[in-house]
């Protein structure tokens, strides 16, 4: 073997274990607790809450949209019958859960969560949850706070 060919199969072997594997889900939180105007801070926050509010004319209108935005950035095979469920529970409820089908012919995508307005500011913020890429109704993936049971 030549040496431009062997410095060529050092270098592949290199890159290749770097490479890190795709995580199946991934999961991004946010909490809108108030109302104020964003003027200071960290400006990714502040997209993240002028999004969030973005169109809210009303007080009424701000106020339906305070509470938990979980975002789930999600891989998986092509396949169909899969679903993202979404378990949680809020201060001292039973779990309740929301289910997203996902569609049959993406490899990846990203879905949202949300626990707001009423039900946010009834049953207080999100305590514990967990997410399960379902693929036929088996696990093929899951994510979980902390204190999920």
């Amino acid at each position: 073997m030549s040496m431009k060919r062997s410095y060529l199969f050092a270098f592949s072997l290199v890159l290749s274990a770097c490479s890190t594997p795709t995580e199946a889900l991934r999961v991004k939180q946010y909490i809108l607790r108030d109302l104020s105007p964003p003027t200071e801070g960290d400006p990714m926050i502040l997209h993240e809450k002028n999004s969030r509010l973005h169109g809210a004319v009303t007080l009424q209108e701000r106020e339906e949209r305070l509470g938990q935005y979980i975002t789930v950035l999600w891989d998986a095979k092509p396949s169909s019958g899969r679903e993202i469920l979404f378990r949680y529970r809020q201060g001292s409820s039973r779990i309740k859960e929301m289910r997203r089908v996902l569609p049959t012919e993406a490899a990846s995508g990203r879905e949202e969560f949300n626990v707001i307005g009423k039900d946010y500011l009834q049953n207080g913020r999100i305590l514990a949850w967990k997410l399960d890429l379902l693929s036929n109704g088996v696990s093929v993936a899951s994510k979980q706070s902390y204190l999920w049971e």
